[in-house]
């Protein structure tokens, strides 16, 4: 199976294909396919809007150039900045008619922050050096995204409204030609007098980009963050730093050379010169830094990771539903509240959470309390339901949930078994349902994360 995954960034688009092999039933082994990953600049139509045409020709060209065959599974993600553009559900649905099997979303800043801490090979390290506290930087454009890592776990995550592309300078005159609501703040503390700052020089560059290494790392090292300024998500439990802490830097800062080496503005933003500062500020402190290997690939590399799985061969549908089921938001059975439901959805997936004595009786005792609740909603028509379990019970629940639905209820549904839910949820679940065309089972895709 070949798997694309596509990041759609405030900076760049970066895209990594691989291939997905199932041995033993149901183990897989993924294998890169991309040579040199796609990495380009993230074309915008203004502050607000992608500019669609581009961001497909984009992706066009690296398939055709590479000669990738078309994908069998994927993701398409939107991170940073690029979740505000106004036309994400246009750019999806364009992408999603030249690749039909690609799942798309947007990610929030707490599974953006584990998914490139796995990408960026952080979560290794640290298996490999078990009892040495790390913190992961992904540094981008538009944010920062954090995570605490010990011994290969996440502790901890939090994501900062800071980035080296708040100013879009020209790369010669050095002219502003956008600033973010981050740098106007940053400009009124540090340049009162200045601001609004028309043209930059190398001082003002070096002064903005030390301070904003200095309020990274008092974010990373303070307990009382609680009026920290720039916080997207704050920590959810603040903890002085360990001394012997290594920060893990990764992200499009981190894969900018250094200003011995090129221009510091050569990108038209502060990228090197916030790289160079970052550095300066951790050896002022004698505090470790490392690069990760995959740098600003981190994101793209964990996109391509979403799970696969082989559903068990006892399958139970109604009538009307139908496969491809694609983009299924999926979430745990206690997480089922009315109040929560956006009900102009059009499809859903219900995690049953395991019935440890899977009797005839306890199975039709969880079966009612689902349709009881679904019984009250306001489904669109067709609404259809995947119904994912554990236990190789789909075809008694199927039959057990089919006689319990009311008639005046119109729901389209599947029932799946023998399927392993990750054991943390961190909110962004998508399912998506295929049938395999050699085994003719069901292949489920669940774009999920919580592994890592």
């Amino acid at each position: 199976m070949i798997c694309y995954g596509i990041d759609i960034g405030t900076t760049t688009i970066r895209m990594i294909v691989s291939e997905v092999t199932f041995s033993s039933g149901r183990e897989r082994i993924v294998s890169l396919l991309s040579k040199k990953p796609l990495c380009e600049y993230t074309p915008f139509n203004s502050t607000l809007s992608l500019n669609i045409p581009a961001v497909l020709q984009t992706i066009k060209a690296y398939v055709e150039l590479e000669q990738f065959p078309p994908p069998d599974t994927g993701t398409i993600l939107y991170t940073g900045e690029a979740q505000r553009s106004t036309n994400l559900s246009e750019c999806t649905k364009i992408l999603n008619s030249l690749w039909p099997n690609l799942l798309s979303a947007q990610l929030s800043p707490e599974v953006e922050s584990r998914l490139a801490a796995y990408g960026a090979g952080a979560i290794e390290y640290s298996k490999l050096h078990p009892g040495v506290p790390i913190i992961h930087l992904d540094i981008g454009g538009g944010t920062t995204n954090l995570a605490r890592i010990e011994n290969g776990e996440i502790i901890d995550t939090a994501c900062l409204d800071l980035g080296c592309r708040k100013w879009i300078l020209d790369p010669s005159t050095l002219q502003v030609l956008h600033r973010g609501h981050s740098a106007e703040i940053l400009e009124k503390e540090l340049f009162p007098n200045l601001h609004p700052i028309q043209v930059f020089n190398l001082e003002i560059a070096k002064t903005i980009t030390a301070h904003i290494a200095d309020l990274l790392m008092k974010y990373c090292e303070t307990v009382n963050v609680s009026h920290f300024p720039f916080v997207v998500v704050p920590w959810s439990r603040p903890t002085a730093t360990n001394p012997k802490v290594i920060f893990f830097l990764s992200g499009g800062v981190a894969d900018c050379p250094s200003i011995e080496s090129a221009t510091p503005f050569c990108f038209g933003d502060l990228g090197p010169l916030l790289l160079n500062s970052l550095k300066t500020k951790l050896h002022s402190e004698n505090q470790q830094l490392l690069i990760a290997p995959s740098t600003g690939r981190a994101t793209v590399l964990g996109i391509s990771a979403h799970s696969f799985q082989l559903a068990g061969s006892s399958i139970y549908c109604s009538a009307g539903f139908r496969f491809p089921a694609r983009n299924m938001r999926l979430i745990e059975e206690n997480e089922f509240q009315i109040s929560k439901m956006d009900q102009g959805i059009s499809s859903l997936a219900i995690y049953v959470r395991s019935i440890n004595e899977p009797s005839l009786k306890n199975i039709e005792s969880r079966v009612k309390r689902l349709t009881a609740i679904l019984s009250q909603l306001q489904f669109k028509s067709p609404f259809n339901i995947a119904f994912v379990l554990q236990k190789n019970i789909a075809q008694s629940f199927g039959y057990l949930f089919q006689k319990q639905l009311p008639a005046q209820v119109k729901i389209e549904f599947c029932v799946l078994d023998e399927i392993t839910h990750p054991t943390k949820n961190i909110g962004l679940q998508l399912l998506d349902l295929s049938r395999d065309s050699e085994t003719k089972r069901i292949l489920v895709r669940i774009l999920e994360f919580t592994r890592f």
